[in-house]
């Protein structure tokens, strides 16, 4: 008997990569869209998996899809339903980790599906465009303002984004961001 609490005792204090256990709590649909499994996602939506659980930073399987850089399988999390409206603990929505990963695919999708998430301000005030200003991307610029991004918005520190693609120094996407 004390083998045995020995042996429990030591696989509790076992890291959580010794264990294959998480203490973030990722869903089998998460780590599908994480290594971008589309076969196994679609069998998980099919049985009604939920899409929209969020691990310990606020983050969905359509978070974990887009900034893994696996198009399809956010597509896939899409077209299943996933939510686009929710907002991580960095205050991201989707569309704004799509403009952070200059995925122009999938902010053309999560802009048809949900055209009022181009100018949804996260809790700093900022909107898709400031992201796509700071990030530096003149194609998801150009993208975002051909679909009518509001080039007046200001974020809580009263910046534009003409301001935001000033200081940093994102001098191509300066003439698509002037306001008109």
């Amino acid at each position: 008997m004390k083998h045995v609490f020995i042996v429990v005792a030591l696989l509790i204090s076992l890291p959580t990569w010794a264990t294959g256990t998480s203490k973030k709590k990722h869903t089998p649909v998460m780590k599908a869209a994480a290594s971008g499994q589309v076969q196994e996602l679609k069998s998980l939506i099919a049985k009604k998996s939920n899409l929209n659980t969020k691990d310990k930073n606020g983050n969905t399987a359509l978070f974990f899809a887009i900034s893994n850089d696996h198009t399809e399988a956010a597509k896939i999390l899409i077209e299943g339903g996933a939510e686009l409206t929710n907002f991580n603990e960095n205050g991201d929505s989707a569309l704004v980790t799509a403009v952070s990963f200059n995925n122009t695919t999938l902010i053309e999708l999560i802009l048809k599906k949900k055209p009022a998430l181009l100018n949804l301000i996260n809790p700093d005030k900022q909107t898709p465009l400031m992201k796509a200003a700071e990030v530096g991307s003149v194609e998801t610029v150009r993208l975002l303002v051909s679909a009518g991004a509001d080039l007046k918005a200001r974020d809580k520190f009263n910046r534009t984004a003409y301001d935001i693609a000033k200081e940093s120094q994102n001098n191509e996407s300066l003439e698509f961001l002037k306001p008109k």
